[in-house]
């Protein structure tokens, strides 16, 4: 029994990396026949292109988690009337939760969970449906690859407002509120993609004292010095 248990297991190994080895083939294939199609000349190595194309889908990642919060911050401040301080400690929460997601304490699946079970929201829903256009040009599809990253990485915000509006946690029915802003910050970010004004909603945050770059790094001068250093102990715990 072991030994074909041990067979089995070599066997999806084999077909794991026969699939990987064909994905990095298709994969080149398609940059070359698009280089060929503007006239340059280029021949991608498989490695060469799967290695690049995972540093860009990491940095888009990365670069939809600063817009998501950007757009929430500001939502909840223009549209849901928060307060200076209470915009300041979302950011914290914020931060906190994408520290757990990068040093692995929790996974965006289980946050996507714990929204459907505890807050009884599916933020799909809320989600533009329309499909993302198939276009030509690198800035045209980096950006469509942003906004598809943008909804994937949202359950990251929305978990944490939901637990800055209900800090006890699970909820018995659904939020008429919640669902607001999920559908506010949802129709909010794609549009800020679209246009490219991301940088706009990231400078009238600066008028009440929270500053955030696209790095991620934010500061408030709104919190006091007990409050910011309690929120970095948390970060880096």
């Amino acid at each position: 029994m072991d030994k074909l248990r041990a067979k089995a297991k070599a066997r999806r190994r084999e077909e794991r990396v026969r699939a990987e080895r064909e994905y990095k083939k298709d994969l080149a294939r398609w940059f070359n026949d698009k280089f060929k199609e503007q006239g340059l000349k280029h021949r991608f190595k498989p490695n060469e292109i799967s290695r690049a194309y995972r540093n860009l889908q990491r940095e888009i990642a990365e670069e939809a988690v600063v817009t998501n919060s950007i757009i929430t911050l500001y939502v909840m401040r223009r549209l849901h009337k928060f307060g200076a301080l209470r915009l300041h400690r979302l950011a914290g929460e914020i931060t906190v939760l994408v520290s757990d997601i990068g040093l692995d304490r929790r996974t965006l699946p289980q946050l996507e969970e714990a929204l459907r079970n505890d807050a009884h929201l599916d933020y799909c829903d809320y989600w533009n449906k329309e499909a993302i256009p198939d276009v030509h040009g690198a800035s045209a599809q980096r950006r469509n690859l942003l906004i598809a990253s943008a909804q994937h990485t949202l359950p990251i915000q929305l978990t944490a407002i939901f637990y800055t509006l209900f800090p006890v946690g699970s909820i018995s029915r659904k939020s008429v509120r919640m669902e607001r802003i999920t559908q506010n910050i949802c129709g909010t970010v794609r549009r800020a993609i679209e246009s490219g004004t991301i940088d706009a909603y990231r400078r009238e945050l600066e008028g009440c004292g929270l500053k955030i770059s696209m790095k991620g790094q934010f500061g408030s001068n709104k919190l006091s010095e007990e409050e910011s250093d309690r929120l970095q102990r948390r970060i880096i715990a």
